[in-house]
This record gives C-alpha cells, sequence and structure tokens, in this order.
C-alpha cells in the first residue's frame, strides 16, 4: 500500500507555492532597470517569493485530508452513540 505523506490539499497548495515563487523571480527577471534596482526588481517581485514561500509553509503543515481511507481516525466518542444508562 502505497501512504504519501501528504494529503492532496497539501500537494495542490505546494504545486501553488511553487508557480507563485516561480512567478516572483519571473517577475524581478522584468525588471528593466540597471542592475535590477527598479520596483519590479526590488520590490514586487520578492513580496511575491516571500508569498510563495508563505503557501508553502501552510501546505507542509496544514493537516491532510480526512476522507483519505489510509488515514487513521482517532476513536471520539460521540455524544450519539454513548451508552444508554442502565436503570437502578
Amino acid at each position: 500500500m502505497n501512504k504519501l505523506p501528504f494529503g492532496k490539499k497539501n500537494y495542490r497548495l505546494m504545486i501553488i507555492g511553487v508557480v507563485v515563487i516561480l512567478a516572483g523571480f519571473l517577475i524581478m527577471s522584468l525588471d528593466s532597470e540597471e542592475f535590477g534596482f527598479g520596483a519590479l526588481g526590488l520590490t514586487i517581485g520578492p513580496l511575491v517569493v516571500f508569498t510563495g514561500f508563505i503557501i508553502e509553509f501552510f501546505a507542509i503543515l496544514a493537516r491532510p485530508d480526512e476522507t483519505r481511507p489510509d488515514v487513521a481516525r482517532p476513536n471520539v466518542a460521540r455524544p450519539d452513540m454513548a451508552r444508554p444508562q442502565q436503570p437502578s
């Protein structure tokens, strides 16, 4: 059985984070100022890259999907499943 460490939501967020990081580097490369000292190279691009890393951080820490059959669910007593009281 193939157990993956992350759920579908995690991998989707990781892919989004990588795309955002690559978009940030692309934005920084589009700066036409000398040595990249324009607004794109110094402000907007790095903020987009940083946002991508924040997305990656949350993608790693997000809980995997609970609906996966290979993820064990803890035994939690629900109120409707409680044993009826025995008469004394």
